[in-house]
């Protein structure tokens, strides 16, 4: 068996269980089988990332991997022979067949003898010299403070394989996950952080609702951090410890402490030095990452964007209609993809409208989409309501003027013909600010034929307007 027929094997029993194996642990798993150490297998992945992270991380989270579904303790040095024992248990176990060819039974591979006696000479004290023990990353320590509860999750996979190959691949240091109130921020980041968890040492969830100053996040982060040892406020001590191991930290609800009736992305008063953490982190050299989840993009993060390493930032969108089918099946309502097109195009993919849909289809209509869909006509749910009211409350009142001035209009609306548009009219040089700023707050899209409103927010103001004429 070489390389690259026990690649094959071992990803073929990997995708039975629902699991697969990233690029750079293929890239490990290649090198290991042809005994190259990883200084060889770091200039085979074209330093991608760190030789540090490629040790450490990427080849620790592959032999746990291996660990777990071959039912045998796998490290870089027994590789070979690890797997090749496990095939030909799993081929006798099956009568001859394919290993992969059914499921593993790890519980027959770990019993035999020869694997309790390989696992005693495997422990720390064993290990040759000159050889590194692939354990050495602890479990990290977590503290999820005040995240929420982990609720079925539904859709972004794309979004969350993407950011997690950012974290994991390009080590980026800061990430902005912004958009409209109720898109999904707060889910897809709490699956995202419990998916990556195990690439860091610390894990820490922070909530910036209450708009904490800064020098009290960080002397309850470098407390946390410091085993209860000191509670020092300062930045450079925030900054020590990001550099100097691997720290995964969440802000989530950044509009907090970002001004308000402003189209400048500034900071409320007295908030102004968390402008200066942002750009610490991004323009710093290490190995962590900091996440911050908002309806806004900090202006910060979007200025750093030409460096995928610094920072990244991405406007969720909706639900697709896959997704959309489950969320409703999960609550025991049928119905056909015309339906589950008809739930995305009515209600914009929104999965907080959805998931108060699916409820009344649920509750009011014995689970039957189709006489939903028949006798309803759309509409937002009341808890949505004061969500967008805060959001739209925030703008300036340029930004308020170019709001309304798109939602008269309704269709993609130029720069040039929005000038013309707005009473009194406003020059270029003033209108993009204020384009810039509604981008930020994922209020508006833009596309070739021009500017238009969030289809929601469109849906809001024409219904709120109605009810208060």
């Amino acid at each position: 068996m070489n390389a690259e027929d026990a690649l094959r094997w071992v990803e073929e029993v990997l995708f039975q269980k629902g699991k697969q194996l990233s690029d750079l642990e293929r890239i490990v798993f290649l090198g290991s089988w042809d005994g190259k150490d990883y200084d060889e297998i770091h200039q085979d992945c074209g330093f991608r990332c760190s030789l540090d992270h490629l040790k450490r991380n990427v080849g620790y989270q592959l032999w746990k991997r291996l660990t777990k579904v071959l039912g045998q303790k796998v490290l870089k040095n027994t590789l070979q022979g690890r797997v090749m024992q496990a095939r030909q248990q799993w081929q006798n176990s099956q009568g001859g067949t394919r290993a992969g060819d059914a499921e593993p039974d790890s519980a027959t591979l770990s019993s035999s003898p020869d694997h309790a006696s390989a696992y005693r000479s495997e422990q720390p004290n064993a290990l040759p010299a000159n050889q590194p023990d692939e354990r050495m990353l602890p479990e990290p320590d977590v503290d999820w403070g005040d995240a929420p509860l982990a609720r079925p999750f539904y859709g972004c996979t794309h979004t969350l394989n993407l950011l997690g190959n950012k974290i994991r691949v390009n080590l980026c240091r800061l990430i902005s996950l912004y958009g409209i109130s109720g898109i999904g921020k707060t889910a897809l980041t709490l699956q995202l952080a419990r998916q990556v968890k195990d690439q860091f040492e610390f894990v820490i969830w922070r909530s910036l609702h209450h708009a904490p100053p800064l020098a009290d996040l960080l002397a309850d982060l470098n407390r946390h951090f410091s085993k209860q040892q000191a509670s020092s406020s300062d930045l450079s001590q925030f900054m020590h410890y990001m550099v100097n191991h691997r720290c995964l930290v969440i802000l989530d609800g950044l509009e907090a402490v970002l001004g308000a009736g402003v189209h400048d992305s500034s900071y409320q008063e007295g908030y102004e030095d968390y402008d200066e953490l942002l750009r610490q982190v991004g323009i710093t050299s290490h190995e962590s990452c900091l996440i911050v989840i908002g309806r806004e993009n900090p202006k910060a993060i979007s200025e750093m964007g030409d460096n995928p390493q610094a920072a990244y930032y991405t406007s969720l969108s909706g639900l697709g209609v896959t997704e959309a089918k489950e969320l409703f099946t999960a609550r025991g309502c049928g119905g056909s993809d015309r339906e589950w097109r008809e739930l995305i195009r009515r209600y914009w993919g929104h999965p907080l409208v959805l998931n108060a849909i699916a409820t009344d289809v649920r509750d009011m209509f014995q689970g039957n989409t189709d006489g939903f869909l028949q006798q309803v006509s759309p509409i937002i749910p009341e808890t949505l309501w004061p969500r967008l009211d805060q959001q739209l409350e925030r703008l300036s009142q340029t930004e308020q003027r170019v709001v309304h001035c798109l939602q008269a209009t309704g269709d993609p609306v130029s720069i040039a013909a929005l000038q013309t548009a707005l009473k009194p009219q406003m020059s270029e040089a003033e209108l993009m600010p204020v384009l810039r700023s509604l981008m930020r707050r994922a209020l508006i899209e833009a596309n070739t034929p021009g500017y238009t409103l969030q289809r929601l927010v469109m849906e809001y103001l024409q219904k709120f307007q109605r009810k208060n004429e």
